[in-house]
């Protein structure tokens, strides 16, 4: 979650990655259009993306809770099943953010659904207000390097002006769970299919659990990683779930040798660096010119960046190293990854689509709430004062939408949670697994928010859930192996 909570994979391509190359063959050829149900689907070929990766569209109200009004395109891509012998349910992948657009990912997923894909098409669907599925992003320029270090979330300027944009073209209450969930269903009805397997990470188990429980009968399973449950008002425990985890990576690091012989003072360091008279002058070599500019460094940004880096084991990994060298008057490695980490966010989350779920479905709820004690925190209330700046300008009369019951259901649940999560940790999937009767809730030790580290075992045990149908006899005894990734150390 960040856009609000996010599942950091589109990360991969700047700061872990993860080189993904596909290319197996469709079982139906390379024939310029495809028919699911009654949509027309085109074979796309787009760098990465697996040769059966096919492109279809469907338009659908803007307010399709009332069904009228103008109507808007959805954008859908599909890699079909590569065998239609005994074709299975088809998997519907649903992405986070809130903001992240669903196709950005179809390499990713391809690759590590492919036991899935086997049988069933691996659908993608860029929710409204991401992707090509009008999308809805704040008027940004990025005309020099400060513009990557500053926070537009509490810039008032950019804020109306984004707002006064967008809602002129669009009924900016339309962009959230609510329409998410009729989208996914009409969707669903058009291609013919009958149950739906449906994954959701971080904002995306919102929308799953939601569309679980409106049509029940249509999902044959679930499997939620990261969980945003209902209840959770974004982002009233940000600052509590991300001191946690960097409390769990400064313990580690004492008892790690390596790394506590490199940085044994770890957590006099961290306090030592929030203790700077910020905002830091700091001067910084543009990596496209080569140029030197100086830049101010707020201890907001530097926290909100924290908090990403403790989403991805590879990213923590560099912590102690990135911040006792800023101590040390070396800034450049760790304004390095905020640079990467903001470029990775321009490119990756649609942003007003991030303040129309926020601010209509969260804000109005966080407004009334009483403010925590978060002094002690590295986050204290940043998160919560950015929203609340923001959705003041986005959703003046705090208007809230209607409210969504969540009851109990019998569809097979697969809940997975990392202990290492800065946004999502563990107590949220126990607060979500008592909406499934049948339901699992397994815990990566040394997991987090993102994929990161968790190959060639997580991805195996949600194929062979999502196969069987069952949470009974799946083979989990590989979680108890992953290890977290030896520290950076210079």
């Amino acid at each position: 979650m960040n856009g609000i909570m996010i599942s950091r994979q589109f990360l991969k391509i700047s700061c872990i990655k993860l080189a993904i190359l596909l290319s197996f063959n469709s079982i139906n050829g390379f024939s310029q259009s495809k028919k699911i149900g009654n949509l027309v689907f085109e074979t796309i070929k787009e760098k990465d993306k697996p040769l059966a990766t096919i492109r279809g569209t469907i338009n659908v109200f803007e307010d399709n809770i009332a069904k009228k009004g103008k109507k808007i395109q959805l954008n859908i891509e599909v890699v079909a099943a590569r065998t239609d012998e005994g074709k299975e349910a088809p998997m519907f992948i649903i992405m986070g953010g809130p903001g992240q657009a669903a196709t950005d990912l179809v390499s990713f997923f391809s690759e590590i659904f492919e036991k899935i894909n086997l049988k069933s098409d691996l659908v993608f669907i860029d929710q409204r207000g991401t992707g090509k599925s009008n999308p809805l992003q704040l008027k940004v320029a990025y005309n020099s390097l400060q513009d990557y270090f500053r926070d537009e979330f509490s810039i008032n300027r950019i804020i109306k002006e984004s707002y006064d944009s967008l809602a002129r073209k669009n009924n900016l209450e339309n962009y959230g769970t609510l329409n998410a969930i009729a989208d996914i269903e009409k969707i669903r009805q058009e291609m013919a299919y009958d149950k739906i397997n449906l994954y959701g990470t971080s904002y995306g188990t919102r929308v799953v659990i939601a569309y679980a429980n409106k049509y029940p009968e249509r999902v044959r399973t679930v499997t939620l990683k990261g969980l945003v449950p209902p209840g959770l008002v974004i982002p009233y425990n940000f600052a509590e779930d991300a001191q946690r985890s960097l409390d769990l990576l400064i313990n580690d690091c004492m008892e790690d040798s390596a790394c506590n012989y490199a940085f044994p003072e770890l957590a006099k360091e961290m306090k030592s660096f929030f203790s700077k008279p910020f905002p830091l002058k700091i001067e910084i070599e543009d990596p496209g010119t080569n140029q030197k500019e100086q830049i101010e460094l707020s201890k907001e940004t530097v926290a909100l960046n924290l908090r990403v880096l403790l989403m991805s084991p590879s990213l923590t990994k560099t912590i102690p190293y990135l911040f006792t060298q800023a101590n040390k008057g070396n800034y450049s490695p760790l304004t390095d990854m905020i640079l990467t980490i903001k470029k990775s966010y321009v490119h990756g989350i649609y942003d007003g689509m991030t303040l129309c779920v926020v601010c209509n479905e969260d804000y109005p709820v966080l407004a009334k709430m009483t403010s925590k004690n978060e002094s002690q925190t590295f986050l204290k209330d940043c998160w919560v004062q950015r929203i609340r700046n923001a959705c003041s300008l986005w959703n003046k009369e705090k208007k809230e939408l209607p409210e969504i019951i969540i009851k109990k259901h019998n569809v097979p649940a697969l809940i997975i949670s990392g202990n290492r999560d800065a946004a999502t940790p563990p107590k949220y999937g126990e607060q979500a697994l008592k909406y499934f009767s049948n339901g699992r809730h397994l815990i990566i030790n040394q997991g987090s928010h993102s994929f990161d580290g968790l190959r060639n075992c997580v991805e195996n045990i949600i194929c062979d859930f999502v196969i069987s149908g069952q949470v009974t006899h799946l083979k989990t005894e590989c979680i108890d192996s992953i290890e977290f990734p030896a520290y950076k150390l210079d």
